[in-house]
């Protein structure tokens, strides 16, 4: 009878510690996604030398996942450096910093992004954000249900421009 308790226990333990981060059944990644962000601001300022890429996520319980992919100068004012969950990657010669609340979200987005190379020779600096300045950076936010279908977006461009880059990278969007 003990044994049969202390294994209902046990049991509840490790159903509670993974349930709060899903996992996936099938290979998921969101290359797709920072391709699509990558092709929308081809533009001059926005190259490997001078930019980086910063990936966060945030885990809402029963909700799903928020990642937010974001456009920054190389000399970053957006990211402390001190912060405990930051990892630094190469993507297709871009800087790509991964942000998360707790080490399972770095976790998580390192599982999700696939050919991503550690990065020995990043060029980001960060500096101290001067005091009364406006900064508003380009940013896509992304709304993944627990199966990590993409609910809901919020993208700047118009949505006729936005509806091809969706089209062109095969990113589908479940109600």
């Amino acid at each position: 009878m003990k044994n049969k308790i202390a294994f209902l226990i046990l049991f509840f333990v490790i159903d509670l510690m993974f349930s709060q981060v899903p996992c996936l059944v099938k290979n998921y990644n969101i290359n797709n996604f920072i391709d699509a962000f990558i092709y929308t601001n081809n533009g001059e300022n926005f190259k490997p030398d001078l930019s980086l890429i910063h990936i966060s996520s945030l885990y809402y319980t029963d909700k799903g996942y928020m990642i937010t992919i974001t456009r920054d100068n190389i000399k970053s004012i957006m990211v402390n450096q001190k912060s405990e969950n930051l990892e630094f990657f190469k993507y297709k010669n871009f800087d790509l910093l991964l942000q998360g609340k707790t080490t399972k979200d770095i976790k998580f987005l390192k599982k999700i992004i696939i050919d991503k190379v550690v990065s020995n020779s990043s060029k980001i600096e960060f500096i101290k954000p001067y005091d009364n300045v406006s900064y508003d950076p380009y940013q896509w936010f992304l709304l993944f249900d627990k199966k990590m279908d993409l609910v809901n977006y919020t993208i700047p461009e118009e949505q006729e421009k936005i509806n091809k880059v969706i089209k062109k990278f095969n990113i589908t969007l479940h109600k």
